[in-house]
């Protein structure tokens, strides 16, 4: 029996993963990052215009430079241009932080906002003290909000928070 390593198999598997996500969309992106998402494709159906739109807005990815400008939805997507499409996915990714010093007496919760155009994907937190401990973490009005519990014999104590959000562009309409 061949044993293999979990950061092997993981690795195998998230790269599977992504590949068969490409393959399976059929979509043909000359990837190039854009700031204007410029005109609309001559070539989409209604079902997919947004989606194209969303990813050149988003300088993602982009259709070809024919005149008028043509997605090409029908057809393969190369490994090449995969790499550039998660690449430019990736860079659009933030990471923000903010921090808040209260006093507590049995919990605190404290939250950051993301940038405008952007949602929280994932979030936590972190607190200067090992008398408090979190008991929940959460999307919530654009942004990631921490709550923590104290742990031990209440005292009043003044203690740090932190909350963190990674923000990504925000979903198609």
């Amino acid at each position: 029996m061949i044993q293999f390593r979990r950061r092997t198999v993981a690795l195998a598997l998230a790269a599977f993963m992504a590949v068969a996500a490409v393959a399976t969309t059929s979509l043909v992106l000359t990837l190039t990052r854009t700031a204007d998402a410029g005109p609309g494709f001559t070539d989409t159906p209604p079902w997919i215009a947004p989606h194209a739109a969303w990813l050149r807005a988003n300088g993602i990815a982009d259709g070809y430079p024919t005149n008028p400008p043509t997605f090409r939805p029908d057809e393969n997507i190369s490994r090449g241009q995969a790499a550039f499409w998660f690449g430019n996915y990736n860079n659009s990714l933030e990471l923000v932080s903010s921090s808040d010093t209260d006093p507590v007496t049995t919990e605190i919760t404290h939250g950051t906002p993301c940038p405008p155009g952007k949602r929280p994907v994932a979030g936590g937190g972190q607190t200067d003290t090992t008398n408090l401990h979190l008991t929940d973490s959460y999307p919530h009005l654009g942004g990631w909000v921490v709550r923590f519990e104290y742990t031990g014999t209440v005292t009043p104590v003044t203690v740090t928070v932190t909350a963190w959000a990674l923000c990504a562009p925000n979903t198609i309409p």
